[in-house]
């Protein structure tokens, strides 16, 4: 179907599930799902596509489709640390800020410490990502550098993704809040996993395809009208930031 032109907010992410193909074996067979925040607030699952497994040139087929269905810009979009989106969305919507999901780098990160440690770990990467400014969480990074020098491996994914982490700052905290996380997409893969868990393996992608369909259109359905009662203000705020671009979709 025919898509907005304009999306402030759009969340990408992938759940997956067992399909069996014509060879007859079962195989773990991925679904890309987009869900977008239009002009209005409102919550839109965009669509869903089936793959082989996740990957930047699929997710790139499907920024292109978008363009054929009638989206022109994206201010955020935002994604897991799948390897090479970054440079996908640059070629596809070089305007559009992509926001990586501080819950999958704090999630990667505990990869790096014993389980008795991972509580504290936590503690100390939300200093920095939910400090109140760029001054405090530069500060609370530095503390943490200290506190963890003696693991190289921890430091090393530190390096990677703090620019990550500082770059929410640019922005106010109404619109941190709705990118620093992939959790509102995450929430919809969650409700789909309920219709496709303990099914056992799906005969073919259509019957795939038809389950998901039907509760999709469900889930749409249920959403209030808005993402948060604050969405006023959040406009406001997005109308300082890139002017123009908002501004052009708005209904007077």
């Amino acid at each position: 179907r025919p898509l907005k032109e304009f999306y402030p907010i759009m969340y990408m992410d992938c759940l997956y599930t067992d399909v069996r193909r014509e060879t007859g074996i079962s195989e773990n067979t991925a679904v890309y799902v987009a869900l977008g925040i239009d002009i209005t607030g409102s919550k839109e699952i965009l669509g869903f596509w089936i793959g082989d497994s996740e990957s930047s040139s699929f997710w790139y087929g499907i920024l292109e489709e978008f363009k054929e269905r009638g989206v022109k810009d994206i201010l955020f979009l935002c994604t897991d640390g799948v390897s090479g989106f970054k440079e996908i969305l640059e070629q596809a919507y070089p305007k559009t800020i992509h926001q990586r999901c501080i819950v999958h780098i704090v999630r990667s990160m505990c990869k790096c410490v014993p389980n008795k440690q991972r509580e504290e770990l936590c503690k100390d990467l939300k200093t920095i990502y939910k400090a109140n400014t760029k001054e405090e969480a530069l500060e609370n990074a530095k503390a943490f550098r200290n506190k963890w020098s003696k693991n190289t491996l921890l430091i090393k994914r530190m390096n990677e993704y703090e620019s990550s982490m500082l770059e929410l700052f640019t922005y106010s905290k109404n619109i941190r809040k709705l990118i620093y996380t992939t959790n509102a997409i995450e929430s919809v893969n969650s409700c789909l996993r309920k219709v496709t868990n303990g099914k056992g393996c799906f005969v073919n992608k259509v019957a795939l395809e038809k389950v998901l369909y039907l509760r999709i259109m469900d889930l749409e359905k249920k959403w209030k009208r808005t993402t948060r009662a604050n969405w006023p203000l959040i406009l406001n705020e997005l109308i300082e930031l890139f002017g123009e671009r908002v501004e052009q979709h708005m209904e007077i």
